[in-house]
């Protein structure tokens, strides 16, 4: 098997070429059962952009390969010497470090305080100086093409303003918004795109959006109730309702948020009335474990509490929550949340 091992030529501080890198063929027979193939694609597109990339990008580039490279020539010098000694030693194995990589090029968490990475480990607000920049973003990754007129961001995000204040403020926050996708990135990816006179996300990139997991989600939650599998489309409901940190762009104060916030929050609501019933209906049924009785009541606390966090004008969310307490044991938190209950005005 032969493998593509790139040198660089020239002669600047890191003895890397600004204008080419050179490729050489290194012959090796390598253990393939060692070999990860499910990333290749991936290793590819990396290369391609490497290769685009600044001189001091491609030095970091070959010295990695250099080191590389030196790690399969020493375990192949190791291997010879033991055998020339007649020693039983084996040469310890070079493993090479495994590299988590993420399912997406951009995530985007609307559902909450925003958050807008590439990398979950390396999360920076301080990118976005200009708060309108974080806005538009937003505002794209809302609709469900990912796509927006540029007159429509005009009117949406400066409204009133006079034709020289929209002039001479637009196209400046729609760079920044560029450059603060790219804060802290080796590799720039150009994530927003303008043609045919809209902006939209670039459908090059893979990305993670939180709305629109949410959503799949509580799909997948219909369809697996649908075809009678309950305890399926409960798992699905509580992996959803985990994404739902807070109500859609609650930072945000502009009219075109407050539908959205309308919809996201009544799915919420809906997933979280769905897993209470679930499990109170579990714990009616003659189950065979305590544990397993109390495990529904706990769960039906949590998510009515969490429920009536958002909505406190539920009675029957209300009357469900007392009645775990009850079941639980609990008369004192019983009678607490019959106090609750009686202090929303219902009629």
């Amino acid at each position: 098997m032969q493998f593509l091992v790139f040198r660089a030529c020239g002669h600047n501080a890191y003895g890397v070429s600004q204008k080419r890198i050179e490729a050489e063929i290194l012959k090796i027979e390598p253990d393939t059962s060692r070999l990860d193939f499910r990333h290749i694609k991936d290793v590819i597109d990396d290369f391609k952009k490497v290769l685009a990339a600044t001189a001091d990008v491609a030095a970091i580039f070959v010295i990695f390969l250099r080191a590389q490279r030196a790690d399969e020539v020493r375990e192949v010098e190791v291997a010879a010497a033991a055998a020339a000694m007649g020693s039983s030693v084996t040469a310890a194995p070079v493993i090479p470090p495994v590299v988590e990589r993420t399912s997406f090029d951009l995530a985007i968490n609307m559902l909450g305080p925003v958050e807008v990475f590439r990398d979950p480990a390396r999360m920076a607000k301080e990118g976005w100086r200009l708060s309108k920049s974080l806005h538009i973003l937003c505002y794209l990754g809302s609709r469900r093409n990912h796509r927006a007129p540029k007159e429509t961001l005009v009117d949406l995000f400066w409204g009133a303003a006079d034709e020289d204040t929209v002039a001479k403020n637009f196209h400046p926050t729609i760079s920044h918004m560029r450059k603060a996708l790219n804060t802290g990135q080796v590799v720039k990816k150009d994530f927003v795109l303008y043609r045919e006179g809209a902006y939209s996300l670039n459908p090059q990139f893979r990305y993670r959006l939180d709305t629109e997991e949410f959503e799949r989600l509580l799909a997948e939650a219909r369809e697996a109730r649908r075809t009678g599998g309950a305890d399926g489309s409960a798992s699905l409901l509580a992996e959803a309702i985990k994404l739902y940190r807070g109500d859609f762009l609650e930072e945000f104060y502009y009219n075109w948020i407050g539908d959205l916030q309308s919809y996201y929050r009544d799915l919420y609501l809906e997933a979280l009335k769905e897993l209470i019933g679930y499990h109170a209906e579990r714990a009616s049924q003659d189950r065979p474990s305590h544990d397993a009785d109390s495990k529904d009541q706990e769960l039906i606390i949590r998510y009515g509490q969490m429920l009536l966090a958002r909505d406190a004008y539920q009675e029957d969310v209300h009357c469900s929550v007392m009645e775990a307490f009850v079941q639980s044991g609990n008369r004192a938190a019983a009678r607490e949340q019959a106090h609750r209950s009686a202090a929303n005005p219902w009629t």
